[in-house]
């Protein structure tokens, strides 16, 4: 992960990108929106991004559990937690 980007800006910009690669519009994400109501996010989009955020913070906590994650917040939240306990096993 580029060191200028916070987790938070790196799921922001995947999110981001996942949207408009599917041709939908882009609008101000907030940590309560919802990623399949609000923002309309499908499983696939939603695995896509998981995708993505692996490969570039090189974790997946979806690997080891399945938590429930309704909110871009609650996203955001998960890879900042996994991406600390990451860096404490170094």
């Amino acid at each position: 992960m580029p060191n200028s980007l916070t987790i938070r800006d790196l799921v922001l910009k995947i999110v981001t990108g996942t949207l408009r690669n599917t041709g939908r519009e882009v609008h101000q994400i907030h940590d309560d929106d919802h990623l399949g109501d609000k923002l309309g996010l499908s499983s696939l989009d939603f695995a896509v991004i998981v995708v993505d955020l692996e490969a570039e913070l090189g974790n997946d906590p979806f690997r080891t559990a399945a938590p429930r994650v309704q909110t871009f917040g609650q996203l955001v939240q998960l890879y900042e937690q996994a991406n600390e306990g990451a860096s404490h096993k170094e």
